[in-house]
């Protein structure tokens, strides 16, 4: 009997050591404005039908703190009605410290069960104290402020906290959430450069349309092969690899957008370059970057008005892409390049003289983006981290594997292989720029550019290894010029060859016919035999 009460009186102790049980909480949203909490303790939830201990119900306004600008504060104003049988503590906190601040910080609400307490809370309120006590079982709504600072561009959301003041350490997050977003200071070096590249990208599409010749187009597409395969790469391979790498690193919602986007877009006139360099076929090149642009009026705005669109619902962001400003962007690039051609048919001095002022242009585009440009969006590279990193990297390097295998599964030559390669890994950064620029609110158009910036960043690097290092095989090994193409090189060799066996033919048979006739005086009307 002795050792029943001992073995009780022990279980009681180990009983009440143990912590107080923990709170759980039922988030449901009724309103844009109006949220409301159902609290439980973890051994009386609501799937075996219990009550819950305390109700709560937030309204805020503004309905969203939208737009705050860099370095302005704004107050956020909320009314809260409590029903509860407990003591309940609290807090505010941002889930992104870099976006706001939360000014008072030490804001902390405290449900007292006591009814003694409810004129301290209206007392607090009143005098506008951080600190606000109110009585568990009241119903009214209590106003009050909480002050937001806008430090960095981005989205946040403010969370509302719950603790029991029994283990007032441990707070537990209740799924409110107050949406935050914080955008740039518009200056005029903005403005520019926006300018800046909108007015090379149609410049540099009518230097497309200029350089076209239908006759070499012909003549690759007599053999489709190459092409339909940069085709299925540049648009089957790459939307998907990067609608799979999204999954596998996790990048902010408009971010995300902005890297499928890229992964989207057509082929870039710098894939002609890198073609030239690295000994590819450039009339093939030029094809499959004319064919990927006119298709990008279709192909791109499908992917980015279907799986963009899923790729912001499962970020739980609720923007709407609009379809007629794609298609727009998207014929700000086709029509530049149809106006080109119809310059180098009808006007080919114009044409010509075009050609001419393009390539120098580039170059001053060039050193402006990387002077001014990078100025301008240093905001972009404070973004980057080493989830951005490797997305950038991976899509397309990515793109130069998967394209150069397919070519080389079908048998494609050397040169074609290296072309469709260069071409599915080259994307050109300023059709998703274009698109999400004038497509999205802000702070998105902004935050999306972080991933076609990405790309385009690391894209080059391989290239020029390989530049590189074909540079020093063609210089130091071979003794000639990389830009001498061996295969028609061969070609020649081959005809010379051949024609010069021709000629030694040709001269040993009039040398058996000499032998045996012997030698001939040609006469005015005869030849006769000496």
């Amino acid at each position: 009997m002795a050792s029943m009460r001992v073995a009780a009186w022990i279980l009681c102790c180990l009983l009440s050591s143990l912590p107080p049980q923990a709170l759980s909480m039922t988030f449901v949203k009724q309103q844009v404005n109006r949220q409301v909490l159902m609290i439980h303790r973890s051994s009386l939830s609501r799937d075996n039908g219990s009550l819950p201990i305390a109700n709560l119900t937030l309204y805020f306004f503004p309905e969203t703190a939208y737009n705050i600008r860099e370095e302005e504060t704004v107050n956020v104003s909320f009314t809260y009605s409590l029903q509860s049988a407990v003591d309940l503590n609290a807090t505010f906190q941002l889930e992104e410290d870099r976006v706001a601040r939360l000014l008072n910080s030490n804001f902390l609400l405290v449900a007292n069960s006591s009814v003694d307490e409810a004129l301290t809370a209206a007392a607090a309120a009143g005098a506008g104290n951080s600190t606000v006590s109110w009585n568990g079982t009241y119903s009214g709504q209590l106003p009050n402020t909480v002050q937001l600072l806008g430090t960095f561009l981005g989205r946040s959301d403010l969370r509302l906290l719950i603790s029991d003041p029994e283990d007032s350490q441990r707070f537990i997050d209740s799924e409110l959430r107050y949406r935050v977003s914080v955008i740039r200071k518009r200056r005029p070096i903005d403005n520019i450069v926006q300018v800046a590249i909108f007015a090379f990208v149609i410049l540099a599409n009518v230097g497309m349309g200029c350089e076209l010749d239908m006759r070499v187009i012909k003549k690759v597409l007599k053999k489709p092969v190459a092409p339909v395969l940069g085709f299925v790469s540049q648009y089957v391979f790459m939307p998907l690899v990067s609608f799979a790498i999204l999954h596998i690193i996790d990048l902010p919602a408009s971010t995300a957008l902005g890297y499928f986007g890229m992964g989207c877009a057509p082929g870039g006139g710098a894939s002609n370059f890198y073609c030239l360099l690295l000994g590819g076929d450039i009339s093939l090149s030029i094809t499959m970057t004319l064919i990927s642009t006119l298709a990008a009026l279709g192909v791109t705005s499908l992917y980015m008005l279907t799986l963009g669109q899923y790729i912001l619902r499962s970020r739980n962001v609720d923007i709407q892409i609009p379809y007629l400003n794609i298609v727009l962007s998207l014929l700000l690039i086709l029509i530049p390049t149809g106006l080109g051609y119809i310059i180098k048919l009808k006007l080919p001095r114009v044409a010509k003289v075009f050609r001419k002022i393009l390539k120098p242009a580039v170059l001053v585009f060039i050193v402006f983006m990387f002077t001014v440009g990078v100025y301008a969006n240093l905001f972009i590279w404070q973004l980057f981290n080493p989830a951005i990193i490797a997305a950038g990297c991976t899509l397309p390097y990515a793109g130069f594997i998967l394209g150069g295998i397919l070519a080389a599964i079908f048998r494609q030559p050397w040169p074609y292989v290296k072309t469709v390669s260069l071409e599915t890994g080259i994307q050109n950064p300023g059709v998703p720029i274009l698109i999400l620029q004038t497509s999205l609110p802000q702070p998105d158009s902004d935050l999306s550019l972080v991933g076609p910036f990405a790309a385009a960043t690391f894209t080059p690097m391989p290239l020029f290894m390989w530049v590189a290092g074909r540079f020093i095989y063609y210089r130091c090994y071979l003794k000639r010029s990389m830009f001498a193409q061996p295969e028609i090189d061969a070609e020649i060799d081959m005809d010379a060859a051949a024609a010069s066996e021709a000629a030694a033919k040709v001269i040993d048979e009039d040398k058996e016919v000499e032998e045996e006739s012997g030698p001939f005086i040609d006469g005015p009307d005869r030849k006769e035999k000496i």
